[in-house]
């Protein structure tokens, strides 16, 4: 991966896409090296800034906590982002839900925020977990093209099941079942010599 673009990984569940961004953020067990902006690290030695790398998955959120209070847990809010978050919860309807705890957010509300997250954040490498899923068609197209605008200067990594986010990506990596023997190869290459954005 570059250190700008868009770039989605698609393949059906099981395959290892996730594990290879659990990896990237050192949530799970990997053998081999890890590259970051030139700084090598190896079999779990990942420290690497929330600054630098942040992945948005499932487990994101504190429950009890309102939606602000999450937002302001995951980011620093000056007043230039501050105004950039009103825009964004304004333009996917979510503004009014600011006071809102988290376990009321419906799945889809719950993935825009994620999404926001990232894109307001200061992280170099934004990877997103199956966070376009549960979006209705207007908001994923919307959301797609804002992430496209973003990747213009950050490195974006989307695993995404949905054909149509393919047409916004500058690389899709197919870890499907018919590329099987790819798959592998590009496991065993990025996991046990070098996985470099």
């Amino acid at each position: 991966f570059l250190d700008q673009g868009l770039y989605i990984l698609k393949g059906e569940s099981g395959v290892g896409k996730t594990t290879l961004l659990r990896a990237i953020c050192n949530k799970c067990k990997y053998e081999g090296t890890i590259t970051i902006d030139n700084q090598i690290y190896e079999k779990n030695d990942l420290c690497v800034s929330k600054k630098a790398v942040a992945l948005f998955d499932k487990d994101l959120f504190f429950e009890n906590k309102t939606l602000k209070e999450n937002v302001d847990y995951f980011v620093t809010l000056d007043e230039e982002k501050n105004k950039l978050l009103c825009d964004y919860l304004k333009k996917y309807s979510l503004y009014m839900m600011l006071n809102n705890k988290m376990k009321t957010l419906s799945r889809g509300q719950r993935d825009l925020v994620k999404l926001i997250i990232g894109i307001i954040s200061d992280c170099k490498y934004v990877l997103y977990d199956e966070a376009l899923a549960s979006l209705d068609p207007e908001n994923r197209k919307n959301m797609l093209e804002d992430l496209k605008l973003i990747s213009k200067s950050r490195c974006i990594i989307v695993v995404s099941h949905d054909t149509f986010a393919l047409e916004y990506a500058d690389k899709v990596y197919d870890f499907s079942s018919k590329n099987k023997e790819k798959h592998e190869v590009y496991i065993k290459e990025k996991h046990k010599h070098k996985l470099s954005f």
